[in-house]
C-alpha cells in the first residue's frame, strides 16, 4: 500500500490535512488520548533499489527497522509518551486468521483513504468524504480489548525503498545529461483504531525522500515523531471540517 501511496504524496495537492480524524470523535468530543494501546504487529518492509529500478526486500534491514520502531514507541519520545502501550496477546489460530485478515482490510483501507485523497485532482472530489471520515472495519477485533484491556489499537505501515550503492553512480551519470532518476525514500503509515466498534479513529503518513533510512534509529525517531505529532489532531481537524482559519 505505502509503495503506491508515495507517487500520490509527491504529487498530490495539500489542502486536506495528512491526518483523518474520525467525525464520531468530533462529535462526541471524546477524550483526546487512550491511557492503554495495544501495538498490533507492524507491516514494515525495508528493500534495496538496484541500479534497475528492481527491488528486494532485505530481510534483516526489515527486522531491524521493525525493532528500532519499536524501540522508539516504548522509549516515549514523543506525542503518546504519557499512554501505556500493551503487547499482542497469544492467540489461538482462529484468532490469529481473524488479526491478519483484519490487518490486511486495514492495509486496503489505509492506501484507498490516502491515495483517493491525494491523488492529483482527487482531492477536492474527495473533500466531503474526508470532512466526513467514517472509516471503519467492524467489530471483529473486538475480543482483543477483552484480552489486553486497551480500548485502541496502534497500527503501523511502513516501507523504505533504500538506493544501492550502482542506483546512486547512475543518478549522478543520468544527472550529467539532465536526465532524473527517482531514487529512495521511506514512508510510514500509522493509524488508531477502536477495538469495540473497529473505526478508524484517527490517520496519517509521513514521508521523506531525503537521506533518511528507518534502518537507523535517527530516522526512525524523524519520521515516527512526525507522524505522532498530529495525533490527536482533533482541534485542528475540526478546523479544517468546519473551515476555521
Amino acid at each position: 500500500m505505502v509503495i503506491v501511496l508515495l507517487g500520490f504524496v509527491l504529487t498530490g495537492c495539500n489542502t486536506i490535512p495528512t491526518h483523518k480524524v474520525h467525525y464520531t470523535v468530533l462529535e462526541n468530543n471524546e477524550p483526546a488520548k487512550p491511557r492503554r494501546i495495544l501495538l498490533l504487529p507492524m507491516d514494515v518492509k525495508v528493500s534495496e533499489l538496484t541500479a534497475g529500478g528492481l527491488t528486494e526486500e532485505v530481510e534483516s534491514w526489515t527486522t531491524r527497522a521493525e525493532s528500532l520502531i519499536s524501540n522508539e514507541l516504548q522509549a516515549k519520545g514523543h506525542s503518546l509518551s504519557d499512554d501505556e502501550f500493551v503487547e499482542m496477546p497469544k492467540l489461538t489460530g482462529e484468532e490469529q486468521e481473524t488479526l491478519e485478515q483484519h490487518l490486511a482490510l486495514l492495509d486496503t483501507l489505509g492506501g484507498n483513504v490516502l491515495s483517493l485523497g491525494l491523488a492529483p485532482g482527487g482531492a477536492q472530489a474527495w473533500e466531503p468524504k474526508m470532512k466526513h471520515f467514517d472509516y471503519t472495519i467492524g467489530d471483529g477485533l473486538a475480543f482483543l480489548r477483552e484480552r489486553t484491556g486497551a480500548d485502541i489499537a496502534l497500527m503501523i505501515y511502513g516501507n523504505d525503498l533504500i538506493s544501492s550503492g550502482g542506483r546512486k553512480a547512475a543518478f549522478v551519470f543520468a544527472a550529467v545529461f539532465g536526465v532524473s532518476i527517482p531514487m529512495g525514500h521511506a514512508v510510514l503509515v500509522g493509524g488508531m483504531l477502536d477495538l469495540q466498534s473497529g473505526n478508524v479513529l484517527w490517520l496519517n503518513h509521513e514521508v521523506s525522500v531525503a537521506d533518511i533510512t528507518l534502518r537507523e534509529p535517527e530516522g526512525v525517531k524523524t519520521l515516527l515523531g512526525a507522524l505522532l505529532s498530529d495525533y490527536p489532531g482533533t482541534e485542528s481537524f475540526r478546523k479544517y471540517v468546519s473551515g476555521t482559519p
